[in-house]
């Protein structure tokens, strides 16, 4: 997997509000061409689009989140992130209009789905 494709997966970890492991540095920012993960997170966090502390990255306010998670719904590149945030917002309808045969079928489809993995603060993962 290329850094771009982990970018994408913290990122979409990074909307619902976890932190994410990242090695920061300076210099990055003023690089001409990112191409690694955490030469982008640097970048990121020296431009403020994201917080940096004890080692890890963040989406720093409620306004950057909701950015964040706008452009996850409308960017078809970001592929199965993309997919699952789209289906959120069909599975929050089909709940409120009571209809079980459409939440069945968005269920299955999220687990179906590849997820981007959370991990305990131990090392554990979870999903």
């Amino acid at each position: 997997m290329n850094d771009v494709d982990d970018v994408k997966k913290d990122v979409a970890l990074m909307v619902v509000g976890e932190a994410v492991s990242a090695n920061v540095e300076e210099f990055a920012a003023t690089a001409m061409h990112l191409s690694t993960r955490d030469e982008i997170f640097s970048a990121m966090v020296v431009y403020g689009f994201l917080n940096y502390e004890n080692g890890k990255v963040q989406i720093p306010n409620k306004e950057l989140m909701n950015v964040f998670a706008k452009t996850i719904r409308r960017e078809k590149s970001l592929g199965y992130i993309y997919n699952l945030a789209n289906a959120s917002g069909r599975m929050l309808q089909a709940t409120l209009d009571g209809d079980t045969k459409t939440m069945e079928e968005i269920l299955q489809f999220a687990h179906d789905s590849e997820t981007p993995h959370r991990t305990d603060s131990d090392g554990g993962n979870r999903i």
